[in-house]
């Protein structure tokens, strides 16, 4: 076992993760037959490496950082594959993706601040390609770079707060094998760089560093607003528990003027959402021949009609159509994703291009891959769960202001969003609350309980899927 005072990482899986995850990346990058796109994945894990050093000089975050580089490598570029076998591209569904990649190359110009971040990088990738050209695979590597870099801070985060990561196995889990995490990780999306600038912010609250806060903060803003008010929530929360008195009457006037501004927004939202609809509606009608199948659409486990996957989509909120029950429905669905496991051969829809919708039936990796997303919950959910007890009722002064921040986070983006990237923060402090339920659990009678509950959520899932698949 490779032991620091910090975090205990057993050899075996350090090493087999590693070395297998390297090798199947290796593999991916020739079935692509991306070799030269291979060479700036190296770079950018070398890059990442060095960044680590910045983050603590402990050799354990940079172990931390292989594995979590290796493994969110590995199922970045299934993903890829996956696009390129089936649709002959490598973006897949939506169009995020291939917007900020646009945008990054400059080739259309506009977008915002992670576009203009990435552009440089985009500019230097072409110049040390022969061709000149950059990929889609070329330019993901920075994101997995920053993925990675979010395990080691929130792992430095842990340790700042007083506990040690005895179980890596457990912590990994808890945020790599989390769907919400992951599958925007390993896409070219801002979030995950949204999620690196907040969890610095936060350990600056922590370490009360107020211009580490403010900067971080700003970056935040920059690439997402919504979450740089989040910030400015948690700061005020961290502050009224810790007896600050000062901060309360603050508090209380910024939270009252930002409800009504969202009351607001949410008047404006709901008078234009269903023409949005029908527009888009009409929109997705001109996909000719592949309408018909695209007629109805999987989401979320459940076969629906395109009509109900538009309204559910963007009408912000489950409020407006079902009042609280439906919204507590979408909360538990966006928490508890993905629990069905699906077949590999699937209808899966392609807009990448802005042009068209097109469904297209085909063998998809990536599902078989979710397998290990869905049995992920009945390793980390029972910790998760008494370490929210724990913040609650034991160890107040240290995770109070996490654990209602979690809360906060989850109900303002299911009513809000909607989608799973908003909820990649939320996921990221899993860790946090996981290990803490692990050393509590080391501690005390739950010891005994542990084991049982993890065979219970197991066999709840299997249920469920049987029940799915009857």
């Amino acid at each position: 076992m490779i032991m620091t005072d910090k975090i205990f990482i057993e050899k075996k899986i350090y090493y087999l993760s590693t070395y297998i995850a390297l090798l199947s990346v290796l593999l991916m990058y020739a079935l692509l037959q991306e070799y030269y796109s291979f060479f700036i994945w190296l770079f950018f894990y070398f890059f990442g490496r060095r960044v680590c050093s910045f983050v603590d000089h402990c050799s354990c975050f940079r172990r931390l950082y292989d594995m979590a580089y290796f493994i969110i490598s590995f199922v970045g570029l299934i993903v890829v594959f996956d696009n390129n076998k089936n649709f002959g591209t490598y973006f897949g569904k939506g169009i995020d993706d291939y917007r900020y990649f646009k945008n990054i190359s400059m080739i259309e110009g506009g977008g915002g601040f992670f576009e203009i971040i990435l552009a440089p990088v985009y500019s230097s990738i072409a110049l040390f390609k022969a061709s000149g050209e950059v990929n889609l695979v070329d330019i993901l590597p920075i994101n997995w770079l920053a993925a990675s870099i979010v395990v080691v801070v929130v792992a430095k985060f842990i340790v700042m707060i007083g506990f040690q990561i005895k179980s890596v196995t457990l912590f990994l889990s808890s945020i790599l094998l989390s769907y919400n995490f992951i599958d925007n990780a390993v896409r070219l999306y801002r979030d995950v760089w949204v999620v690196l600038f907040m969890v610095i912010a936060i350990i600056a609250i922590y370490e009360r560093k107020k211009i580490a806060f403010a900067l971080f903060s700003i970056l935040t803003g920059l690439m997402r607003g919504a979450n740089f008010m989040l910030l400015i929530v948690f700061y005020f929360i961290n502050n009224i528990f810790a007896g600050n008195k000062k901060v309360v009457y603050i508090a209380a006037f910024m939270t009252f003027s930002a409800f009504s501004y969202v009351a607001i927004d949410k008047v404006v939202v709901y008078s234009t959402a269903f023409d949005r609809v029908d527009k888009i509606q009409e929109y997705l009608s001109k996909s000719g021949s592949g309408n018909d199948a695209f007629r109805y659409l999987e989401v979320r486990g459940e076969v629906v009609s395109r009509d109900n996957y538009m309204r559910s989509n963007y009408l912000s909120g489950a409020l407006s159509e079902g009042g609280v029950k439906s919204f507590l429905v979408k909360v538990f669905a966006m928490v508890f994703y993905p629990l069905t496991i699906h077949s590999p051969y699937k209808y899966q829809e392609i807009n990448a291009d802005f042009a068209e919708v097109n469904s297209v039936k085909g063998f998809f990796l990536y599902e078989v891959i979710k397998i290990f997303f869905v049995l992920s919950w009945s390793i980390y959910l029972p910790y998760l769960i008494l370490g929210l007890w724990v913040g609650f009722f034991k160890e107040r002064k240290i995770l109070l202001s996490i654990v209602v921040f979690l809360f906060i986070i989850l109900l303002t983006f299911s009513y809000a969003s909607g989608q799973s990237r908003h909820l990649m923060i939320l996921v990221a402090l899993y860790p946090v609350i996981t290990i803490v339920g692990y050393d509590y659990s080391k501690k005390s009678e739950f010891s005994n309980y542990m084991f049982f509950s993890q065979v219970f959520v197991f066999v709840l899932i299997i249920l469920w899927n049987i029940y799915r698949w009857l």
